[in-house]
C-alpha cells in the first residue's frame, strides 16, 4: 500500500485555551454574589467551551453520539463538556441525565455518504447518519433517509465523512506511528479518494496534515 501522504505544518496550534484549575465535573464553588465573581474565572470557563468546539482531537459541543459501552450502551445524547485531566466527556442523554463517557466509548452520530458501493450501486450517493458501529464486521450502521432502505451496514471505505468529523488514524502500514491518532476531516479530494486530517504535532505544538484513504479513518 502507498504510504499516506504527511503534508507541511501550516499553522500554530491554538493558544490560550488550557484553563487552570476547572473541571465542568465538579460541583461549582458557592459565590457570594454577581458582582465579586472575578474576570479570570469567566475567562476560563469560555476558554474551555472554545477548547471543546476548535481543537481538532476534540469532538465538538452538542455533537450527538451514541454510547457503545457501559451501563448506558445504545443510548444517544449531545456532548455539553470535556474535562482536561482524564479526558472524559460530559453526554446529556436524551432520555434524561448526564453521563461521563471516555472517548473510546462514543460513535459521533455523523451525516455522512454513501460512496463506491459497488454491490448496491443504487446507493451510491444517498446520505444518512452513522448510528452503530459492529466492531466484529468492522462496518458501520449507517440509517439512510431512504424509506426502500433505511438502514445499511457499510464498511468505512463506503463511508464518507463529512468536513469537520472527528476521526481516528487506523491501520497504516506504512507509517503506523500515526494510527490511534484523532484528528479532524479538513478536507476530501474526490479525485483521489482521499480525507485531509488535521491534527495537533504533540512535540511543536503544531497544526499538521495526514492525507489518508477512506479506510484509514474511522470514528471509534
Amino acid at each position: 500500500l502507498p504510504p499516506p501522504q504527511i503534508c507541511s505544518r501550516t499553522a500554530a496550534a491554538p493558544a490560550g485555551l488550557l484553563p487552570t484549575g476547572w473541571h465542568p465535573r465538579h460541583m461549582p464553588p458557592k459565590k457570594a454574589s454577581k458582582s465579586k465573581r472575578s474576570e479570570d474565572e469567566g475567562s476560563q470557563e469560555c476558554a474551555k467551551k472554545a477548547r471543546v468546539r476548535d481543537l481538532p482531537d476534540l469532538l465538538e459541543t452538542i455533537t450527538s453520539v451514541k454510547l457503545t459501552s457501559g451501563n448506558h450502551a445504545g443510548e444517544i445524547g449531545n456532548i455539553t463538556a470535556h474535562e482536561e485531566d482524564d479526558g472524559l466527556y460530559e453526554v446529556a442523554l436524551e432520555k434524561g441525565g448526564q453521563v461521563w463517557a471516555q472517548r473510546s466509548e462514543l460513535l459521533p452520530r455523523y451525516d455522512a455518504t454513501v460512496i463506491s458501493l459497488e454491490g448496491r450501486p443504487e446507493l451510491n450517493g444517498k446520505s444518512g447518519i452513522i448510528d452503530g458501529w459492529d466492531s466484529e464486521k468492522e462496518r458501520y450502521e449507517v440509517a439512510l433517509r431512504d424509506l426502500k432502505t433505511p438502514r445499511i451496514m457499510l464498511q468505512p471505505r463506503n463511508v464518507l465523512l463529512p468536513h469537520g468529523a472527528r476521526g481516528r488514524v487506523h491501520g497504516l502500514v506504512s507509517a503506523p506511528q500515526h494510527n490511534g491518532r484523532l484528528g479532524r476531516v479538513a478536507d476530501y479530494d474526490d479525485n483521489v479518494g482521499r480525507y485531509t486530517l488535521e491534527y495537533i504535532d504533540n512535540e511543536t505544538d503544531m497544526l499538521a496534515y495526514l492525507r489518508l484513504k477512506r479506510e484509514n479513518v474511522r470514528l471509534v
